[in-house]
């Protein structure tokens, strides 16, 4: 479990910084944030 628990931690964590990195430098569009979403 986990294992489980670290293997989402880990993909969903750059995700986050992805989307706010996108935000910050204002390249956030509707597509990207319902992709996201």
């Amino acid at each position: 479990m986990k294992i489980v628990g670290a293997q989402w931690k880990a993909e969903n964590v750059p995700q986050y910084l992805k989307l706010r990195c996108a935000y910050l430098n204002g390249a956030i569009a509707p597509g990207v944030a319902s992709l996201v979403a």
